[in-house]
């Protein structure tokens, strides 16, 4: 089980730009959520992050090939995101308790 703590603040996925690029969505926001917070504070790899986000997809009944397009999204153009600054990610863990 992964917490997100209150206060941690959200691009729910950059949505736009997938509405953009891949047609409108029926967004459940929750995985989304949940990758930026994996990749806000750094808790498991990039990779990791990327493959629970496909999870939680499924689990909310995203189809197949939504969820590809999505993966493949944030693998081709996630690298600027997961770079966040030491500062960003310090200050997402201390919404934790963790320093």
């Amino acid at each position: 089980m992964i917490t997100i703590p209150k206060g941690f603040k959200t691009d729910y996925g950059s949505v736009s730009v997938f509405k953009n690029t891949i047609g409108a969505m029926d967004i459940k926001s929750a995985p989304y959520i949940l990758h930026d917070w994996l990749y806000g504070s750094h808790l498991v790899s990039r990779a990791k992050a990327d493959a629970i986000l496909m999870e939680a997809l499924e689990e909310v009944g995203e189809s197949w090939l939504r969820r590809q397009a999505i993966y493949y999204a944030v693998r081709i153009f996630g690298g600027k995101a997961w770079k966040k600054p030491a500062k960003t990610i310090q200050a997402n863990l201390a919404l934790l308790g963790k320093r």
